[in-house]
């Protein structure tokens, strides 16, 4: 471990850094600061750089973010340090103040891409990890959001669900949690963008002579979120563990008179009409009637 004293230019502060390995990840930067300011960098741990006199005289300049903080002297201007935006953990600090170091001796120094900062491309990955749709199956951590769409679909389809918000089941969290728990079959599925978009169950029947079906439920998709293939992927993620539960051979669904859309969609995936249901659900003063379809597990499309 080597210590080196260090100041600014007019001497008002001063400061020390212990170097474990000596000068570490020497560079220059190109960000817009940087460029301007033309220092020689190099790292070290927070807990290794200590100032010794003249605190006071620095002055914090921060831009962009606002995460990276800059120090200066507020006396002759000379930029001493800074804690690292791409590294909390570290400082970043003028290697040509320090008192023994000739920084014009030290050869060739890397420039790093500061324009395109590696935190910025880091924020505009998550963003597109965030804003892109993620589907996968529910548990019971999901209860709560799943029981929020759940009461949005119901309120703002009521012409496509048999439920009502007042006797839905489905609407309480602790039963929620409970069937989301249970892994004997059952399924549901989630699209999220990062919250709760989409829904989809599915459900084994239990009696013995019916063992062999399984029914899609409560399928749906937030409007604003629609035209994305969401509903395909619930769809498909349905049909596709379906296919696994042994015996199960025939997957049944429901689907009003009212939802187009959706008819096409479970058409598109095989399903077919098997019959409807006259005047099978009444909304206010307005009658619907409902289809009933089927899709064969067993032998899908495309298999």
């Amino acid at each position: 471990m080597s210590t080196h004293a260090g100041s600014c230019h007019c001497g008002a502060v001063t400061f020390e850094v212990q170097l474990p390995n000596g000068l570490e990840k020497l560079r220059r930067c190109s960000c817009s600061l940087c460029r301007r300011k033309g220092a020689v960098v190099a790292s070290v741990k927070l807990a290794n750089l200590r100032i010794t006199s003249g605190e006071s005289a620095l002055t914090l300049y921060q831009w962009g973010t606002r995460t990276a903080k800059h120090y200066f002297c507020s006396v002759c201007g000379i930029y001493t340090h800074h804690q690292r935006r791409s590294d909390p953990t570290e400082f970043g600090f003028n290697v040509a103040c320090l008192d023994d170091v000739n920084v014009f001796a030290l050869g060739p120094i890397p420039v790093l891409d500061g324009v395109n900062h590696p935190a910025d491309r880091r924020a505009v990955a998550a963003l597109e990890a965030s804003s892109t749709p993620q589907l996968r199956r529910l548990g019971p951590d999901d209860a709560e959001a799943c029981v929020t769409l759940r009461q949005e679909m119901l309120r703002e389809a009521p012409h496509t669900f048999g439920a009502s918000p007042e006797q839905d089941l489905a609407s309480d969290v602790a039963r929620v949690r409970e069937r989301l728990a249970d892994v004997s079959g059952d399924a549901s599925f989630g699209m999220f963008a990062p919250d709760l978009v989409g829904f989809v169950g599915l459900r084994r029947e239990r009696a013995l002579k019916m063992a062999h079906k399984a029914s899609l439920w409560g399928m749906y998709v937030r409007p604003s979120m629609r035209g994305q293939g969401l509903g395909q992927g619930l769809v498909q993620a349905a049909i596709g563990h379906a296919s696994t539960l042994a015996g199960v051979s025939h997957l049944h669904l429901s689907v009003s008179e009212a939802a187009p859309l959706a008819l096409a969609l479970y058409e598109a995936h095989g399903f077919t009409r098997w019959g409807t249901e006259p005047a099978a659900l009444l909304v206010g003063d307005s009658l619907f009637d409902e289809h009933h379809m089927v899709l064969s597990v067993a032998v899908r499309p495309g298999d």
